[in-house]
């Protein structure tokens, strides 16, 4: 497949490696002046101005940016004479070599979206996109993007009475009963065992938000009465008793849910503030800079939260672990509040600036907005002991 790259900027540097198997005829930018003597001896193709794109043969202009994606496929249909079917994103390029190329209905795509819009296939690019084209003014292009991801998102799944799935990147022993069901994360694959790296999934972010991926992929793929949690050495217990032996019985799970309407791990009051014991497994100017975007997105997409999330982050108590079993209902409501600003807040926090445990910032602060979301929305409450080996 042969592509022109249009536009040489931070996200083409991203996801360039991901490029070269294609045939990339060029890469072309209004600055090639400005770039081509410093950048000339990275890339394997010429730098061109985009009037001379019609002096190519290819198959493809690929857009590179997510937030001017609108103004400049019009400029190139406008300006440069560039089929409009010719245009598409970076990830939906992405997508297609990553597709089966049999399967992928890139045609009907197209015609459901015409030539003044585009479908990403990147979570993130979808909040960004549906929130710059309402902005924009064209709202009568969110009706048609909402029901097709209704539609996508509302496809079949394995519908079923509990499931509690526990989260792993290695082989473990693990509960005997059948609604316990291990999914990996990581890249960790093992025969039998679910992964959350098929479907719809967010898993590339994993070394960001650690368990949350698989979070995420349940919720997108699969659909049960009662949905739960726990991870590949932590199990919720059925009394005091904290042991593997005494891990929660499914029967157990439903007769408390017939009281209550969650169930979480035992609440211990800490000497420190939330944000604070933050700072003990990691360093200060990563707390910050996470406290920082989480904050942010927090004010953009869940305004009405903030004062929850700082009572939260000064507070003394916490539901650990991303650990919690509830019904089918809560907790779609509580992943279409969370992944509204985690992801975004996951997008912009640069991993490659830290080392070790700093890296997963996001995903500490992740941990902890379960119980900004119950601070929000108090629910009668089921706690257990956590069995940690």
């Amino acid at each position: 497949m042969r592509v022109v790259l249009y536009g040489f900027g931070k996200n083409l540097k991203k996801q360039y490696n991901n490029l070269i198997e294609f045939d990339l005829v060029c890469i072309a930018d209004k600055r090639v002046d400005e770039i081509l003597p410093i950048e000339k001896e990275r890339f394997i193709c010429p730098f061109i101005a985009p009037e001379d794109i019609k002096e190519y043969e290819y198959d493809y202009v690929v857009i590179t940016s997510v937030a001017m994606f609108e103004s400049i496929k019009q400029q190139l249909i406008c300006e440069n004479g560039i089929d409009s079917l010719k245009i598409v994103s970076i990830q939906l390029l992405l997508k297609i070599n990553n597709s089966n190329r049999d399967e992928f209905e890139e045609k009907r795509i197209f015609e459901l979206f015409g030539s003044e819009t585009e479908i990403f296939y990147d979570i993130i690019s979808e909040i960004k996109y549906i929130k710059k084209i309402t902005q924009n003014g064209y709202k009568r292009y969110t009706t048609a993007f909402f029901d097709f991801y209704q539609k996508k998102w509302d496809e079949p799944r394995l519908v079923d009475g509990l499931n509690i799935y526990v989260v792993t990147h290695k082989d473990y022993c693990f509960p005997g009963f059948p609604s316990y069901i291990p999914v990996s994360v990581g890249g960790y694959k093992k025969e039998g065992v679910l992964d959350d790296y098929c479907g719809t999934s967010i898993s590339s972010l994993n070394s960001k938000i650690n368990e949350m991926t698989a979070i995420y992929w349940v919720w997108k793929n699969r659909m049960s009465d009662i949905v739960g949690f726990c991870h590949y050495r932590r199990f919720f217990c059925d009394n005091e008793i904290a042991c593997f032996e005494n891990v929660l019985k499914p029967q157990t799970v439903k007769e408390y849910l017939k009281d209550v309407e969650i169930i979480v791990n035992e609440q211990f009051f800490e000497e420190h503030s939330n944000y604070d014991i933050l700072k003990m497994p990691l360093s200060i100017d990563a707390v910050d800079t996470g406290y920082y975007l989480i904050e942010k997105s927090i004010k953009e997409y869940q305004q009405e939260y903030l004062e929850d999330f700082y009572d939260v982050m000064n507070g003394h108590n916490l539901c650990y672990y991303n650990m919690f079993i509830t019904t089918w209902e809560l907790f779609d409501e509580y992943c279409s509040w969370l992944f509204s600003f985690l992801l975004p807040a996951a997008e912009e926090f640069d991993a490659d600036n830290y080392e070790g445990q700093d890296k997963r910032t996001i995903g500490f602060f992740a941990e902890r907005m379960l119980s900004v979301w119950l601070h929000h929305n108090p629910k009668k409450l089921k706690s257990l002991p956590v069995y940690v080996p």
